[in-house]
């Protein structure tokens, strides 16, 4: 990968046969710079005509993102080009024969990627970002007011306490400050607890403009299976910060703070040492927090569809036939009502059997004629065909 400079990215197919030649562009497929004529070249040649090269004065960009658009497999340093629908995972070809034997519907990387930037997977990672910076600015908003609203309580229990103050003689001079201090101690508390909560949301926010700083460099320089690969691990960061919000929002660092000043012992001054106290009332927090779960990829229908041989059918539940006259052949219709019961059409006896979902026989229900089929109108009611 190019370092910060653009003069330290020379041609790498040049490089390679000992000639330093500057590079012009970068290949994000080859990871290598280009010069002018390779870079002909290697627009003209079929396996690399759809490569997407950029300026060689970005690659500093592709630096800062390149560990999110790798597309070498951790484990066997191959290439990833396959993906496995059933772990969710790129993998590449070692990774198929030590752990995927048993996947099926393994299709091409390139396939899976293809409209990545259109899909609803990418949409909602935007969407979570987008949502990340208003939760944060909301709690950070919330917090500013509460701080406001908490010097406006000091002030009018400052007021309260000082219209007490007028009233009472001499004693009232070391009460009063007695209070105040304490005033002045929880206010300070709650400053301190709102700070602490603001200096880590200002770091989340941070956080937050790194990730969104990423995906704007994705969408300019990455190609469809880079950028595939990329949010993929920013969507664990924005769940990560996402899961922080979660838990931070219900934590007593967040909730609401006021001051509570209680003044009963101010009536009875003569006969009590203090007067009054200070409490802090805490309420939750009202910010919604938002997130979009993230969606697999937009595979290709035609790369995942079963085909009819490779279906399988396995057993939900087995219902035992306690009626000694009642034989599975007779049985022309079944059907699982939207209460769990299940009914069926016994043609020859001409009767509607009906059995809860434990498979235990509820009833018979007699018809006129020789029942075909059945099916569920709304609860409680079926129609036969004979």
């Amino acid at each position: 990968m190019a370092s910060g400079t653009t003069t330290d990215v020379n041609c790498g197919p040049c490089l390679y046969n000992n000639i330093t030649v500057p590079g012009n562009v970068w290949c994000l497929s080859c990871e290598e710079g280009l010069c002018q004529s390779c870079a002909d070249s290697h627009q003209g040649i079929k396996a690399t005509r759809n490569h997407k090269v950029i300026p060689v004065e970005k690659c500093h960009h592709v630096a800062s993102i390149g560990h999110l658009m790798s597309q070498t497999c951790k484990n066997h340093n191959k290439a990833l080009d396959l993906y496995c629908p059933s772990h969710d995972a790129p993998v590449c070809s070692l990774c198929i024969s030590e752990n995927h034997r048993e996947c099926k519907d393994i299709v091409s990387l390139d396939d899976v990627a293809k409209n990545v930037v259109s899909s609803s997977s990418f949409c909602n990672l935007e969407q979570n970002v987008g949502n990340l910076f208003k939760n944060l600015s909301q709690l950070k908003a919330e917090r500013e007011r509460n701080s406001k609203q908490l010097q406006s309580d000091k002030i009018a229990k400052n007021t309260s306490v000082k219209e007490m103050r007028r009233k009472l003689n001499e004693l009232l001079d070391t009460l009063e400050e007695k209070l105040l201090q304490e005033l002045s101690s929880k206010t300070g508390t709650c400053e301190t607890e709102i700070n602490n909560s603001l200096f880590e949301i200002e770091l989340k926010t941070k956080a937050v403009y790194a990730i969104q700083s990423n995906i704007s460099q994705l969408k300019e320089m990455a190609t469809d299976v880079q950028f595939f690969l990329a949010i993929r691990e920013i969507d664990k960061s924005v769940t990560t910060e996402t899961n922080w919000l979660h838990a931070i929002a219900n934590q007593r660092n967040m909730e609401e703070l006021t001051l509570d000043l209680k003044t009963k012992p101010m009536e009875d001054l003569l006969e009590t040492k203090s007067l009054g106290s200070v409490k802090i009332d805490r309420s939750r927090n009202t910010v919604p927090i938002n997130h979009l779960g993230m969606k697999e990829a937009q595979i290709p229908l035609e790369a995942m569809r079963n085909k009819i041989d490779r279906i399988r059918l396995q057993q939900k539940i087995y219902i035992p036939l306690p009626i000694t006259n009642m034989l599975v052949e007779n049985l022309f219709g079944c059907m699982i009502c939207s209460d769990g019961n299940i009914i069926f059409a016994d043609g020859p006896s001409r009767t509607i059997k009906v059995f809860n979902k434990k498979g235990n026989h509820i009833k018979d229900v007699r018809v006129p004629g020789t029942p075909s089929d059945i099916t569920e109108i709304s609860q409680g009611r079926i129609a036969v065909t004979y």
